[in-house]
């Protein structure tokens, strides 16, 4: 008799739920949020802002402030520096071309965004325009325009900035800060990079 009362007692826990989670597998354990850096628009600057977001996914796009005073703006070169790269890490091959660069003439947009082996916690970026001559680069017009779009995944409950940072594998980075490189790979002084961070959060 005692163990006919303890399987309809069984029978009704696990009814309603009791000894089961409530959660949903396939649900990430956290979600993102992102804050940007309170740096606002301006020609001639290139700041990151908020794409989409999606549970522990955040698209970042890196954006550049028209008009810019150059018109022969051919490519870009920058590092994204997380302050910690166990919080968020980039999303392999997620990274897409804007429209800043506007091809022409036979012209190809080539993308590269991969973590740098010997320094995880930064995302080495290039954008470039392929083919052309001396200027064959563009301005970009009033407002603002995407120059590269990446995907961050959250990886825990706490909080990474990121910040613009030089990239080591472009030689013509002077002490190697953020760069924008003209048709004859000059680098563009008028073009300058938002100093301040945004922050992802997993919440």
């Amino acid at each position: 008799m005692r163990v006919r009362i303890l399987m309809v007692g069984l029978l009704l826990l696990l009814g309603c739920g009791g000894g089961s989670s409530s959660s949903d597998p396939t649900q990430p354990a956290v979600s993102a949020q992102f804050t940007p850096s309170g740096t606002t628009a301006a020609p001639n600057l290139v700041r990151m802002t908020q794409a989409v977001v999606d549970r522990d996914l955040v698209r970042i796009n890196v954006v550049v402030g028209g008009a810019t005073s150059s018109t022969d703006i051919y490519s870009f070169a920058f590092d994204l520096v997380l302050s910690d790269a166990t919080v968020a890490s980039y999303v392999a091959g997620s990274a897409q071309a804007g429209t800043a660069l506007q091809p022409s003439g036979g012209q190809t947009i080539a993308v590269f965004a991969n973590p740098d082996s010997a320094r995880p916690n930064r995302v080495v970026v290039g954008v470039s325009k392929i083919g052309g001559g001396a200027g064959s680069g563009n301005g970009v017009g009033a407002g603002e325009s995407i120059v590269v779009s990446l995907v961050f995944r959250v990886l825990r409950r706490d909080v990474t900035s990121i910040r613009f940072g030089g990239s080591s594998s472009n030689p013509t980075s002077p002490n190697f800060n953020p760069v924008a490189l003209n048709s004859g790979n000059g680098v563009i002084s008028s073009i300058t990079f938002d100093a301040a961070a945004v922050r992802l959060t997993g919440l």
